[in-house]
């Protein structure tokens, strides 16, 4: 059950980045780039995303699933990798860098058990997400967008190997 959630959470966090999601979710969202409460929030979520994008289990989580899409050979989008992952390697695995199922399978494995050490360790953090981007969507999208551009060598090393 517990990965089960954890498994809707990660498609609402991909979801969270598209357009369609966050459309539906700004009318609670008055704030303007210029607006101080946008700024204080502004602030306070891009220190907490920081802290959580570099924190070691997330770290690990995400170059387990960047390995692991890198082997697949799949060019679906990340939301659409998370719905047909392991299912689609299976059906495909000529097409991809694995040597067997069983390996697509162990690193499969791997990285859910990371994401599930994520989530615990990190569960402040979720909770604290989940309650955000539910009233500040405008600035969740901005600080997201920044941490990646202006963080890259930190936020995701294994791209500078």
């Amino acid at each position: 059950m517990y990965k089960k959630n954890l498994l809707i959470y990660i498609a609402l966090l991909f979801c969270g980045c598209g357009n369609g999601f966050s459309q539906s979710l700004t009318t609670e969202s008055t704030t303007t780039k210029t607006d101080s409460i946008y700024n204080a929030k502004y602030k306070e979520f891009y220190e907490k995303f920081l802290n959580y994008y570099c924190s070691e289990p997330n770290l690990k989580m995400r170059r387990l699933s960047y390995e692991f899409k890198k082997k697949m050979n799949y060019n679906g989008n990340d939301f659409d990798i998370m719905l047909r992952g392991l299912t689609w390697v299976k059906e495909n695995i000529d097409r991809t860098e694995f040597s067997s199922i069983e390996e697509a399978e162990s690193e499969w494995q791997a990285y859910i058990d990371a994401k599930m050490i994520d989530w615990k360790e990190n569960y402040e953090y979720h909770k604290y997400y989940g309650e955000f981007i539910m009233k500040h969507i405008d600035v969740f999208k901005d600080v997201v967008k920044d941490v990646r551009a202006n963080h890259q060598r930190t936020t995701n090393p294994w791209l500078f190997e």
